[in-house]
């Protein structure tokens, strides 16, 4: 099990302990209870989303993101945006930049 997987599995188990913490309070009638499950259900929600949909986390050594860090701050630029360049790059040397086709063009 990858690490990133891991986090999604926590994520899912705190905010369904959060739900049956909401249906407890709620069937008990203490509102203030509910309240704040209610809340860490709508965080655990949002935080699963967030981590399903748009980029992907990708974990890298912390050697590496001090160094992309400081180059981004140098550049004054995003750090995904140095990420990108540099694994795009790597690729390009490990695998070799594509011949252009010459019958449909580079």
């Amino acid at each position: 099990m990858t690490r990133l997987t891991f986090s999604r599995l926590i994520q899912v188990v705190i905010t369904l302990t959060a739900v049956v913490g909401m249906i407890d309070a709620i069937g008990r009638r203490q509102a203030d209870l509910a309240i704040v499950f209610v809340i860490i259900v709508v965080l655990g929600v949002v935080v699963l989303v967030h981590s399903l949909v748009g980029r992907r986390d990708v974990p890298v050594r912390r050697d590496l993101v001090r160094w992309m860090a400081d180059r981004a701050a140098r550049e004054g630029e995003e750090v995904d945006a140095v990420a990108d360049r540099a694994i795009a790059a790597y690729r390009a040397g490990f695998v070799g930049v594509p011949e252009p086709d010459p019958l449909n063009g580079p």
